[in-house]
């Protein structure tokens, strides 16, 4: 008798785990970065900070040894973001805020420097638009400064998905990844092997 109840407990958890949703946002203020994640009715939450200017960078890679790199990253990564891709189109975009302040000094240079940015603004709108279901309108704005240099932004972006959706798109993503470390290691000894052979 007690195992039937164990089985219906650990179903209704798993049910209750897939439907469970968790909460993202996202605050970008110039170069500091702020994370926070809430579930389970928000009783459960983790914040984080960051500051992109003090990401380390490695100085001991040259350019073309980079570029390199970036290239082979996105040949192994790009299955991967279509995984990502199919998991944002199950997402819910509740909160998007993007206000830039501009400035150049100048009325002309400045409004040039407006319309460009009004214009990567609605380019990355565009693509969220068709990768995400939209709750709200977004709040997006671009404030011209013309008496002095002036660079602020502030993006604040809060989506919401079920865990489920997550946990079978992260487990995805593991093994697509284990993939790629097999192929890479391919490609090492295949290099080895060539190297040992010259």
């Amino acid at each position: 008798m007690l195992f039937p109840v164990i089985i219906l407990i650990v179903a209704v958890a798993l049910i209750f785990l897939y439907f469970l949703r968790i909460h993202i946002t996202i605050t970008l203020k110039n170069t500091h970065v702020k994370i926070k994640i809430s579930t389970f009715f928000h009783l459960i939450r983790i914040k984080r900070e960051l500051d992109l200017l003090n990401i380390p960078e490695r100085k001991d890679i040259s350019l073309d040894q980079r570029l390199d790199n970036l290239k082979q990253k996105y040949c192994d990564v790009k299955p991967m973001i279509r995984q990502v891709d199919r998991f944002f189109l199950k997402t819910r975009r509740r909160v998007f805020t993007w206000k830039t302040m501009i400035g150049l000094g100048d009325a002309h240079a400045t409004a040039i420097a407006a319309g460009m940015i009004y214009s990567l603004k609605g380019i990355v709108l565009t693509f969220l638009k068709t990768h995400m279901r939209w709750k709200s309108k977004p709040d997006v704005d671009v404030v011209q400064n013309v008496h002095e240099y002036t660079w602020r932004m502030h993006l604040q972006c809060m989506i919401s998905f079920k865990a489920g959706d997550a946990i079978l798109t992260a487990w995805k993503l593991y093994r697509l990844w284990k993939k790629t470390q097999k192929a890479h290691t391919s490609r090492v000894h295949a290099a080895d092997r060539r190297s040992l052979d010259g």
